[in-house]
């Protein structure tokens, strides 16, 4: 849809993801097209989250119309430019990290053997989400401004789960 490999840099950034240089096209090293997968299953779910799911496909079918009002609310989700970035992004980094975390296997869920000590990516994760919440309530007071209806749930959250 609206996402790409750009938005995945800085903080979002993706272990396995190579930058051309010069080009500024991320090329997947390892498992090629998987964050293509997480990047279509969730960027979706992330929308009708926020939108709810007869806005989300009103705003959908009013970019590919031309419909100036729909693409206003588009550009306000999705920011693009030297460094593109979109709370949309933030949810699609949270849920394939924590995805990542194990692999499945044959006789499980496992962790890779790693030369590094590992450490827990849960801080990092909050802080993305957060990040994320914060990028909504923005949107979400831009909408409200602008005579959408708004009924979104997305929350900071912390280490605890509470």
């Amino acid at each position: 849809m609206y996402l790409d490999n750009t938005y995945f840099q800085g903080q979002l950034y993706i272990p396995g993801l190579q930058y051309r240089s010069g080009v500024g096209a991320v090329l997947s090293v390892v498992n090629e097209g998987s964050l293509d997968w997480y990047i279509e299953k969730y960027e979706v779910e992330f929308l009708i989250e926020l939108l709810g799911r007869k806005l989300c496909n009103e705003m959908i079918e009013g970019v590919k119309r031309g419909d100036s009002k729909m693409t206003a609310l588009r550009d306000e989700i999705y920011k693009v430019g030297d460094f593109s970035y979109s709370p949309a992004a933030n949810y699609v980094y949270f849920k394939t990290m924590r995805d990542l975390q194990t692999q499945s296997s044959s006789v499980g869920e496992v962790r890779g053997k790693s030369v590094n000590t590992p450490v827990s990516i849960s801080n990092k994760l909050v802080r993305v989400w957060n990040d994320m919440a914060k990028m909504c309530r923005n949107i979400i007071d831009w909408m409200d401004e602008n005579g959408y209806e708004v009924n979104c749930w997305i929350e900071p959250i912390n280490t605890f789960g509470i």
